[in-house]
């Protein structure tokens, strides 16, 4: 017993702190669990509820608005969506005064670390060289056209601007890390100065990328350790913040959307989108494969690039069109084989979980018989939209919403070259409960074209990198998910929809 007594103490009290401790250990445990669960593991509840497995959405009758009616009918907005869209409106005016009398917005060109800027790697805006600025006046209902790249994409962008009558903010990349890279960066300057001449509504800004060993981190582990990894998310955050309009769309430039988007934006969406709070546009992304026996000429894949709906669905038939990444019987149900076996998909290149939440099924056989407007991406039958950590859709969203500080989330600039740039913004969209809405007949197709994408110990270094990144940030829009409410029950929660004859 002495023995016993000097080893396990018999104090009353030391045990007592002893089970304390145990208590607030297992608590914190539990809430860092249950934090990570209401967030990630939603998948168990949600799957217990019936869906339509394999088969097409169909919409109980009456749930979805506009059913049956013609899209040019005249709409008057009920008492609770015109307070709504004048309360957005009044945001907005307060946005734009504030915007003149802060300080420039600073922008991070050079990581250090996780979340971390280096010392001296602040930008402001005066540092992206203006160009071109041939904008009209901003406005509460119009759309900006936000995008950036690599100086060498000019072409694209101006496919970009044939097929966008809207306001558009570019934001070219050059380098100069090497005597080479200083040259050609020199005479792509000059002849982007020449070529934006003709470009109506558009301000061209650019910026040149530095090397600068002693503070850049990431390149240290890379294999060239002058090159300087593409500040993505940075210059995203860019274009969005020059757009002078509430509404944005932030493209890759490498995209080019439907001609018909812009104008049945304006005309048709967003002034019912105006009276919905915390929601954002999908435009369902495509890509447009080569044949090998055939012209591959750029200017000729330009000509291929389908105009709207109509010209899509015949290119996906051929095979010529698939959705990105990923062959179109995976997303399709009852989809027929490629009529052209020319176009062969790459097998290793699917990728499935970047773009199957947006609901491809549903959007392609509802625009194919003639449906316009949009559909809600419910939790109940599409969970994925809110699940799927590998989705990234392109979006059209507000900068600005309705309530107390409440704004577009910014794209975290942490987040360098490729990996889950995009993911994280839509992660973030996600934790402040913002609601996903598939745009009906528009879309956007991927453009090919020559690309670098390094060695592939540099993408396996970078991949790591940005994983841990991800990891940690996820971490925080988990917590940042139970802070925030979920919006308003607005009248547009299903959808809309309607027919133009």
């Amino acid at each position: 017993m002495v023995v016993l007594s000097a080893s396990f103490p018999t104090d009353k009290r030391f045990w007592l702190a002893v089970d304390t401790v145990l208590v607030v250990v297992g608590v914190c445990v539990a809430w860092r669990l249950t934090i990570l669960g209401l967030y990630n593991n939603q998948a168990a509840r949600l799957q217990e509820k019936p869906r339509p497995g394999g088969q097409i959405p169909t919409v109980p009758p009456g749930t979805l608005g506009g059913n049956g009616e013609h899209c040019d009918s005249v709409w008057v907005p009920t008492a609770a969506q015109t307070r709504l869209e004048t309360n957005i409106r009044s945001r907005w005016d307060q946005y734009l005064k504030r915007k003149h009398e802060t300080p420039p917005t600073a922008y991070c060109l050079w990581q250090c670390g996780l979340n971390q800027c280096c010392n001296g790697g602040l930008r402001t805006i005066e540092h992206f060289s203006l160009i071109r600025d041939t904008l009209a006046p901003g406005g509460f209902e119009g759309v900006t056209l936000a995008t950036q790249g690599t100086i060498d994409r000019m072409d694209i962008f101006e496919e970009q601007a044939r097929r966008w009558p809207g306001p558009k903010v570019v934001v070219f990349a050059v380098y100069n890390h090497t005597a080479n890279a200083s040259v050609s960066a020199a005479s792509q300057i000059e002849r982007l100065k020449e070529v934006s001449r003709g470009w109506k509504n558009t301000k061209v800004r650019i910026v040149t990328l530095e090397h600068y060993p002693g503070i850049d981190a990431y390149s240290r582990n890379l294999e060239d350790p002058t090159m300087t990894l593409y500040p993505v998310n940075t210059l995203r955050n860019v274009v969005v913040d020059e757009a002078p309009t509430n509404w944005v769309f932030p493209l890759d430039i490498d995209f080019v959307p439907s001609a018909t988007l812009y104008h049945s934006l304006l005309r048709y969406h967003i002034p019912r989108f105006n009276t919905i709070n915390r929601a954002v546009f999908v435009i369902p992304h495509f890509e447009i494969l080569t044949c090998k026996n055939r012209n591959r000429d750029q200017e000729h894949i330009y000509s291929r690039l389908p105009l709207r709906h109509s010209n899509l669905a015949d290119a996906l038939l051929t095979g010529e069109v698939v959705p990105f990444h990923v062959q179109p019987k995976l997303l399709i149900p009852g989809f027929p084989s490629p009529t052209d076996t020319c176009f062969g998909f790459p097998r290793n290149r699917s990728w499935p979980q970047g773009v199957g939440a947006s609901n491809y099924s549903r959007w392609y056989y509802e625009s194919s018989q003639q449906w316009h407007g949009f559909f809600r991406l419910d939790r109940n039958w599409v969970p994925e939209a809110y699940l799927e950590k590998f989705w990234e859709p392109f979006l059209i969203a507000r900068k600005v919403e309705a309530g107390r500080s409440r704004f577009l989330p910014r794209y975290s600039e942490s987040y360098v070259g490729r990996y889950r740039n995009k993911v994280s913004w839509i992660g973030q969209l996600r934790a402040e409960r913002y609601n996903f809405f598939t745009l009906l007949q528009e879309f956007t197709v991927h453009a090919p074209h020559p690309t670098i994408n390094g060695s592939t110990v540099d993408n396996k270094v970078l991949y790591r990198l940005m994983h841990r990144l991800d990891t940690v940030n996820k971490k925080n829009q988990a917590r940042q998910y139970l802070k925030h409410k979920p919006p308003p029950i607005s009248a547009y929660d299903n959808g809309w929809r309607c027919r133009k004859n």
